[in-house]
């Protein structure tokens, strides 16, 4: 360490040691020649004599260097300094190698950040591989098995009450919303009902206060709550003393015991607060499905022992339910659990396939990045032979030269490094203009810094394979033969031409392949929104206004006394609107993300088979008006009227496939189907109209149920209008006519053109990347070809020359320029078209509106890289035509 210090510190007051080395060679060399010219010698010949006898000053000075100790020190010093002179003399290369890496390196860290946030590792708890989501599963239904199901609040109790694996357990009542009571008037905000376990089996922190425990409950009732960092910041005011006020919500005063970081959510949707759920008091329905359950695994049991258990319990827990058997053999349902992290892949898995391919499609332009700069510093190394062989005949040995341009390599990446630092944190601009943070539980993503010490790895093995290209070329170039030759520059021959030509062609099949993929996501984009979705999405606009029971009530004289009285108000002062055309009411809109509640129903006609389930369909319940609101055409029977109402008989609208698949032959009118222990009479029949994101399984059927006959559901009313004109130009207008209904109301406004954006995520993010990056790619591989065809025409500027004055044509120097290109291309062109038709062939199955083989696509992808490949070699091969002749004689 001594020896380390010492060296270092000459290396920093290196101009004095230096100064003194001087010194001391003069003064020895003077010495010597006063002795000299004491003997009788002439000053001049004492001199000489004096030098003679000394040796080789420069010699000496590198000796006593080396005594010095750690020469490693000095040389890297003034390898960085020589590269950087290099990086300054020659701007465009190192500015276009600079940027190259910046943007391959930070855009792919950006894409594994968003990947692991987002899909991999969505949940942020402690520990998080021990945290086990629990519910049902169905192993006999294709759609399911792979999923967990929620829960209902018995069977949460009986798996909380026997079962042995877990240390802690926490129920979950999701998807709620509160009225919350703020300076500007109530702000509607998403919230969770959670049990204390919830705070155990996470193990999350707050970042102040604390969650609540069993003994708040005890002293409070249910009246405390934990918020999130984002309400906290937003509406609280991060400076204020949050615990020293209650908040009010639904008009009741709960007090804030903790803040819960922002990262930190328990299902999919994001929410703002949480507070105690009581589900131990209640008399809970053992139907009612809609709660979720997290268990944290005790230290040394597994996941496959808690599934066992699970199983187990079900098993158990159904024995005392002998009608629900026959579902459970044919659904194979019972009690399991799987990692929190799997279940947004298990719940959306085409999600996961969007967030892949975008991993994929960076590290597809990552190679393509690496293999034009690995191509641009082989090709700037080469071209510096003869520099290095004057370095080497001036005593720089072999490795010593080698280890320069390694130096200059590792400057280059250093800086690519940083640049790419700026791309990375610049890309969480780039989520909004991708609608990233649309979706649910990426609202407040951000990126993962921690990512980016895996480019500083990965930026270091590129440095040692990219910068050892042009070290193996001078380990073995003949320099002593550059400097006999006195060649100008040197030509490594064909085969060096061969090696580079080589990068420029995976360059071009990586592109292809690129392009290709972007012309399939494309057009099956386009399909996508050819479909007939049953509905129309220019000019319409929902407006979702909850109706809570604290405000409206809960039974069904509340309904018939509030709810309902005040939905016709909202739908007369809606139509009275100028510019509206239609408006009705229903639970949610088509096609979108929210209410998606599902049940299985039966009819008396058809019996169901001995493999076969129950029938399960999405839930929707409207008023008169909905389907002629929002474009759908009634294909049998009769719209809902005013006079379906809680007296008369339950009646339902099924959707087409519903009759296909179940009444054959039939007339369905007036024929019956069995809902949630009610018969419903069959009235009318509506086309199949697409009620989900494409991104969530399928579920096969759609039922429509009369607002007025369902209060259970009027917990809150979306008004759906039809507006001539743009939506957005009425939003205002109809904020204010809602508020002028009820000025406490809470509401959010969304364009179908909205909803249909998220509808469409999975298919168009894909689009989007590859179609952006096959850009990036386009433009890289331009560099690459550009950069070859200006090395090679350098290179043979004197052969071209020559060939002129001999009697070649411009027009053969022309194409022997441009077939030597033109083989690499269509080399290149060829391996990118085979990847491509092999990845399509397996991407078959995910692209079920489309053939992916489709040959325009290829034919378009291999005009677009000939088009590029033209263009990029055009103005080096046009210079090759112009060399000067006699010029490349005076040379010769």
């Amino acid at each position: 360490m001594k020896k380390f210090l010492f060296s270092l510190r000459r290396q920093l007051l290196n101009n004095r040691w230096e100064d003194e080395l001087d010194e001391e060679i003069r003064f020895h060399l003077e010495m010597s020649k006063q002795q000299k010219m004491k003997a009788g010698m002439t000053e001049a010949a004492a001199k000489r004599a004096a030098l003679r006898d000394f040796g080789g000053v420069e010699q000496y000075k590198e000796k006593t260097r080396d005594a010095w100790g750690w020469r490693i020190i000095r040389d890297t010093m003034q390898d960085i300094r020589y590269g950087l002179r290099q990086m300054w003399r020659n701007k465009g290369f190192s500015t276009v190698v600079i940027l190259t890496l910046g943007l391959c390196l930070g855009a792919n860290t950006a894409a594994m950040s968003l990947l692991k946030n987002l899909i991999l590792e969505p949940y942020a708890y402690k520990d998080t591989r021990n945290v086990v989501l629990i519910g049902t599963r169905y192993l006999k239904i294709p759609e399911y098995a792979n999923g967990i199901s929620n829960l209902s609040i018995p069977q949460f109790r009986y798996i909380e009450e026997n079962q042995t694996v877990f240390e802690s357990l926490g129920f979950i009542d999701p998807y709620l919303e509160f009225d919350m009571e703020a300076e500007g008037g109530l702000e509607r905000i998403p919230g969770d009902r959670v049990t204390p376990g919830v705070w155990e089996a996470t193990g999350v922190e707050p970042i102040r206060g604390r969650t609540f425990t069993q003994a708040d409950l005890d002293t409070f009732g249910s009246r405390v709550a934990v918020i999130s960092e984002r309400l906290y910041r937003r509406v609280l005011g991060a400076g204020q003393d949050v615990f020293a006020d209650d908040i009010r919500l639904d008009g009741n005063t709960y007090k804030v015991v903790g803040v819960m970081p922002e990262s930190f959510y328990l299902n999919i949707d994001r929410s703002d607060v949480w507070i105690p759920r009581d589900i131990y008091s209640v008399d809970a329905h053992r139907n009612n499905h809609s709660y979720w359950a997290l268990g944290r695994l005790k230290a040394g049991h597994t996941l496959e022992q808690a599934s066992i258990e699970l199983d187990q319990l079900f098993k158990s827990y159904s024995e005392q339910y002998p009608e629900d058997q026959r579902e459970v053999e044919v659904t194979g349902k019972t009690f399991d659990g799987i990692p929190v992290n799997d279940v947004v892949t298990a719940q959306v898995p085409m999600i996961k396939t969007a967030f892949i391919s975008f991993q994929v499609v960076t590290l597809m332009v990552l190679i393509i990045g690496c293999l034009n700069v690995s191509g641009m510093i082989m090709v700037r190394g080469l071209a510096r032979l003869r520099e290095l062989a004057i370095r080497h005949s001036l005593g720089a040995g072999r490795f010593r030269l080698a280890r320069q341009l390694l130096t200059e390599v590792a400057l280059l990446f250093f800086f690519g490094l940083l640049v790419s630092y700026l791309v990375f944190d610049g890309f969480i601009h780039l989520t909004y203009v991708l609608q990233l943070d649309e979706i649910p539980w990426g609202q407040s993503f951000s990126l993962d810094y921690n990512l980016f010490w895996l480019s500083l790895g990965l930026a270091a093995v590129l440095t040692v394979l990219t910068g050892s290209l042009p070290v193996i070329g001078v380990l073995r170039s003949n320099l002593q033969g550059l400097i006999q030759a006195n060649a100008l520059t040197h030509s490594g021959g064909k085969g060096k031409h061969r090696f580079h030509a080589f990068f420029v062609m995976g360059q071009i099949a990586f592109s292809t392949l690129l392009l290709v993929l972007s012309g399939v996501s494309l057009l099956n984009l386009r399909a996508v929104l050819e479909r007939d979705l049953g509905f129309e999405r220019q000019g319409r606009v929902g407006v979702s206004v909850p109706l809570p029971s604290y405000r409206f009530g809960r039974d069904q004289a509340a309904y018939l006394e509030q709810k309902e009285p005040f939905r016709r108000r909202a739908l007369e002062r809606l139509s009275e609107l100028p510019g509206v055309i239609h408006v009705s009411a229903a639970n949610r809109i088509p096609g979108s993300i929210d209410d998606m509640g599902h049940s299985d129903f039966t009819m008396p006609h058809y019996t169901i088979g001995e493999n076969e389930v129950n029938p399960n369909a999405l839930r929707n319940n409207i008023s008169p008006g909905f389907f002629e609101t929002i474009g759908s055409d009634i294909v049998l029977g009769r719209d809902f009227a005013d006079t379906d109402t809680w007296e008369s008989q339950k009646v339902v609208i099924v959707s087409e496939n519903v009759v296909d698949r179940y009444f054959k032959d039939l007339d369905p009118l007036g024929m019956q189907i069995r809902f949630w222990g009610n018969d419903l009479t069959i009235v009318g029949v509506v086309e199949e109209i697409q009620d989900k994101p494409f991104f969530i399984p399928e579920t096969d059927f759609t039922l429509y149920f009369p607002l007025s006959q369902w209060e259970m559901y009027a917990y809150a009313t979306t008004f759906i209008l039809n507006i001539q004109g743009r939506p957005e130009a009425y939003i205002d207008t109809i904020r204010q006519a809602m508020l002028e209904v009820d000025p406490n109301l809470t509401m959010t406004i969304t364009t179908f053109e909205e909803v249909f954006g998220l509808m469409v995520f999975a298919q168009e993010l894909p689009m989007q990347l590859t179609t952006l990056f096959s850009v990036l790619a386009l433009f890289l591989t331009a560099i690459g070809l550009y950069g070859l065809v200006s090395y090679v025409v350098a290179e043979r500027t004197r052969e071209f020359g020559i060939r002129m004055a001999i009697g070649a044509t411009p027009r053969s120097i022309l194409s022997m320029v441009g077939t030597w290109s033109i083989v690499w291309v269509l080399l290149g062109l060829f391996f990118g078209i085979a990847a491509g038709a092999v990845v399509c062939f397996l991407l078959t199955p995910v692209f079920t509106d489309i053939n992916p083989m489709n040959p325009w696509v290829f034919v378009s992808a291999a005009a677009i890289i000939a088009i590029v490949a033209v263009l990029a070699s055009l103005k080096p091969a046009l210079r090759a035509v112009r060399v000067d002749p006699a010029r490349a004689l005076r040379w010769e």
